[in-house]
């Protein structure tokens, strides 16, 4: 989708056309300057994933969430156990 195989399938361009475009950047340019409603739904629909990928590398990566120092004791009597493990605090 993000792709430029993403971009040739939604322009419908065989994989020569799609070569073509990505060995001069300025067959898009041209595309995108025309506006056309295939690469503009194209970049709507890449527009929604991107920023729902932003969203969650902004809440992963969120640094007043991190925790410096401290303890942290397992729950579960066998750290090594598949099932979930809670860090309380001491």
């Amino acid at each position: 989708m993000l792709s430029l195989n993403g971009i040739a399938s939604a322009l419908k361009w065989c994989i020569e056309e799609a070569d073509a475009a990505l060995a001069d950047l300025s067959i898009l340019a041209d595309i995108h300057a025309r506006r056309d409603t295939q690469l503009s739904a194209w970049m709507e629909e890449a527009g929604l994933c991107l920023r729902f990928l932003t969203a969650i590398l902004e809440s992963t990566i969120d640094p007043e969430f991190i925790t410096v120092g401290g303890s942290c004791r397992l729950r579960s009597s066998q750290p090594w156990s598949s099932g979930p493990t809670h860090c309380t605090a001491p």
